[in-house]
């Protein structure tokens, strides 16, 4: 029998609790060329477009930090949570939203012509993340015992976990 193992496709966690906590996943595909390979410039890159973010619209983000190599461009896809203050237990509704390069790239509501194949759309593997996320959540009793502590990705677990 032939097991494998497949290393993460995230290089590392960032968690950062806010007045809306954010906690972002920052993929190794492209990492050295588009971050230099250093995660403080992902990080900061994070944190120069949270600003950019009504704080009264989510009650928690989720992100995927990464560099597209065919465009050149740094890259945010964020999953913006709401509706959970108020029930935790509720399914929460998810809003998506791209920055990149910084700037927030608007999506046409209902308009399926709108979406441009690897500019306006989001990876299988953020999604499968996403799912582990909200399995997670479901454990917990509340937004700040889920940012407390992060959940185990299994096969998509990144060596690395920075709160700051």
């Amino acid at each position: 029998m032939i097991v494998m193992t497949t290393e993460s496709p995230f290089l590392a966690r960032l968690t950062k609790d806010i007045s809306t906590p954010v906690r972002a996943y920052v993929f190794r595909n492209g990492f050295d060329k588009g971050f230099d390979g250093q995660l403080d410039i992902a990080q900061a890159h994070l944190l120069s477009v949270l600003p950019e973010i009504p704080p009264e619209k989510f009650d928690y983000l989720l992100a995927a930090v990464w560099f597209n190599q065919a465009t050149y461009k740094k890259t945010i896809d964020f999953l913006g949570y709401s509706g959970l203050r108020e029930d935790w237990s509720i399914n929460p509704e998810i809003n998506p939203f791209i920055f990149r390069e910084g700037v927030f790239i608007p999506r046409t509501e209902g308009c399926l012509t709108d979406i441009i194949p690897g500019e306006k759309s989001f990876c299988g593997t953020f999604i499968r993340t996403a799912g582990r996320e909200e399995d997670y959540r479901l454990t917990t009793t509340d937004l700040g015992s889920y940012f407390e502590t992060s959940p185990n990705l299994g096969n998509l677990e990144p060596p690395v976990d920075i709160r700051f």
